[in-house]
């Protein structure tokens, strides 16, 4: 009710503006500002349509930059608004576009800010398009933000450090994962314990953390991380954020980890139900979904083959094969769910001995190959063909199955053998 009171009071006081009164772009943006408010609020699709006429009118008619600026910054977040509830690509770009002008206007109180959304908008359309450009580029901003002095350092620190945790994952430079840590640290060691941010900050510095010690082997990294993870999911809890059920999704890969090194049926226990917990409140819509279905998917085969019970089996092909019909666009996730669903298939005809099974199998793990270009993944998919082909030779004895089999296991090697330190590739 007050906003409505404030709109109207603003609109009205707007007509004492002629169209080429200075001061009218100023009032354009204050008006925006409330159907902004409102929208937040309400989601009402016309109070954002109204934001981002009034935002676009003041910054077209605005003649000093430092005010345009902060007209341009805001239409950019409208956009990203309106790109979350609709998805279309072309929303996404005009964040990009908007926020990037507004960082070239922006003057030295509000340009920390401004270049924040900039790297922000384009981690987003990164992580959408797959365009390594927009990645660079976002890890340039965030740190030309944090050299700044009035820089929101925790909040910037750990966008970075997810940025370059993503970029290690591209580039394999240490380096870049390294830096990623120390600005996870940062950004955890300076925000209150009771600030709800934290959790965002813990989560993604334990991400940091996984990835190092999956690629060093270094067992305190997993401590370090199981810790902060645990410690990110219990403090979204008790503030009720969002972001809940994605955290849990990273605890419980954590808990994967940990299983995988130390074979505790505890660990797995406890990944399989942060899975679980999850999976009761995301939002099938969520980016994330996939990834937390394959994984639980993973996490039932595993425990299976710990304990042998079935019902774990069936439930690991139920999460995989709602994962596969999702469909999603990262290519990655989706070939470690098709190859995911493999695994599961042929582990049911080691039990069963129904070719179906291996036939099915055999079909999942080519279609993942034609999904990703990840090294780690396509060694461990070419594996997994190999071993479902030889098992289609010894029951239906034929050469053809063979060859393919063995020359699966042949590029497995080669791609695992080339990610080794000092490997020497042919050329």
């Amino acid at each position: 009710m007050a906003l409505d009171i404030a709109l109207v009071a603003a609109r009205t006081g707007l007509l004492k503006y002629n169209a080429d009164d200075a001061d009218r772009p100023w009032a354009l943006f204050e008006i925006a500002k409330l159907h902004q408010s409102r929208y937040s609020n309400l989601r009402l699709p016309e109070d954002l349509e109204a934001a981002r006429e009034l935002y676009l009118e003041a910054a077209q008619t605005e003649t000093d930059n430092s005010k345009k600026a902060r007209y341009l910054n805001n239409l950019g977040i409208i956009f990203q608004y309106r790109y979350e509830a609709t998805g279309d690509a072309s929303d996404l770009d005009d964040f990009v576009k908007y926020t990037e002008e507004a960082a070239l206007l922006a003057p030295e109180s509000i340009k920390p800010a401004v270049l924040q959304n900039y790297a922000n908008a384009l981690q987003t359309r990164f992580y959408q398009q797959d365009n390594i450009d927009d990645l660079g580029k976002c890890i340039a901003t965030y740190r030309i933000a944090l050299s700044l002095p009035k820089a929101n350092r925790p909040k910037i620190c750990s966008s970075l450090c997810s940025a370059l945790t993503t970029f290690f994952e591209i580039n394999d430079a240490i380096s870049d994962l390294e830096e990623a840590c120390t600005h996870g640290e940062e950004a955890v060691d300076s925000t209150d314990d009771d600030n709800p941010m934290k959790a965002l900050f813990l989560d993604s510095y334990s991400i940091a953390l996984h990835t190092l010690y999956t690629t060093t082997q270094s067992e305190g990294y997993l401590e370090q991380a199981t810790t902060h993870g645990l410690a990110a999911v219990i403090l979204a809890e008790e503030h009720g954020l969002s972001n809940l059920a994605s955290f849990r999704v990273n605890l419980g890969i954590l808990f994967a980890t940990k299983y995988k090194r130390d074979r505790t049926l505890d660990d797995l226990d406890d990944a399989i139900d942060q899975f679980t917990s999850a999976d009761t409140s995301m939002n099938a819509q969520n980016p994330s979904y996939e990834r937390l279905l394959f994984n639980m998917g993973i996490a039932f085969r595993m425990r299976f083959e710990h304990t042998g019970m079935e019902a774990d089996l069936n439930s690991s092909i139920d999460a995989c094969t709602k994962a596969v019909k999702l469909n999603m666009t990262n290519a990655d996730v989706r070939a470690q769910s098709k190859t995911a669903l493999g695994n599961a298939f042929l582990r049911k005809y080691d039990l069963h001995g129904s070719p179906d099974f291996l036939d099915d199998a055999a079909k999942l793990h080519n279609e993942a190959l034609e999904y990703t270009q990840d090294k780690s993944s396509l060694a461990d998919i070419y594996h997994n063909l190999g071993a479902t082909l030889q098992a289609r030779y010894e029951l239906r004895g034929s050469l053809e199955d063979l060859e393919a089999a063995l020359a699966a296991a042949e590029k497995g090697i080669q791609i695992s053998n080339a990610n080794l330190p000092g490997y020497a590739a042919s050329l």
